[in-house]
């Protein structure tokens, strides 16, 4: 992907500047600059969020990534405010009648989170989104757990 110009954030953030024509494009930061963070992946162990955040100021607005939300517990205190991750496939097999029940929940020792905002997880002042996205994992088949595709409109305060 480097090789055709795009930027990996392999536990990484990268300030972003708003050009002219409202593009997007990566740059030298500055005050009020939004940053976006990407953590590594959960396994093997790659997820380094102190090492993915060190250049991003503490008050400055960012928006951190990561493939699997089991990492989002990583992250320290009031670092992030809003965080996206996937993996799950929301669930991909959700009980019938019992919408907050997928097979992870019966797969899995560890705690697991579907889709949607999680409450109650991870440290104070951070905030998890986690997107259903549209494929699935082992059997190309979803039921109850319709494909989603998100869209974050961001504001200024």
């Amino acid at each position: 992907m480097k090789a055709i110009g795009i930027t990996v954030l392999h536990n990484k953030a990268v300030p972003l500047k708003l050009t002219g024509e409202n593009r997007v494009t990566t740059g030298k930061s500055s005050t009020g600059t939004l940053y976006i963070a990407g953590l590594g992946a959960a396994w093997p162990k790659n997820s380094k969020p102190g090492k993915a955040l060190e250049d991003v100021p503490n008050d400055s607005p960012r928006i951190v990534m990561m493939h699997n939300p089991n990492t989002f517990g990583k992250l320290p205190a009031e670092s992030a405010s809003f965080a996206v991750a996937g993996h799950t496939h929301g669930g991909q097999f959700r009980i019938p009648f019992l919408p907050e029940s997928s097979y992870l929940t019966y797969k899995k020792e560890e705690e697991v989170h579907a889709d949607g905002w999680i409450d109650g997880y991870g440290a104070s002042g951070n905030n998890l989104y986690v997107n259903r996205g549209i494929g699935f994992s082992d059997l190309p088949l979803r039921i109850n757990a319709m494909p989603e595709v998100t869209l974050f409109t961001l504001k200024s305060l």
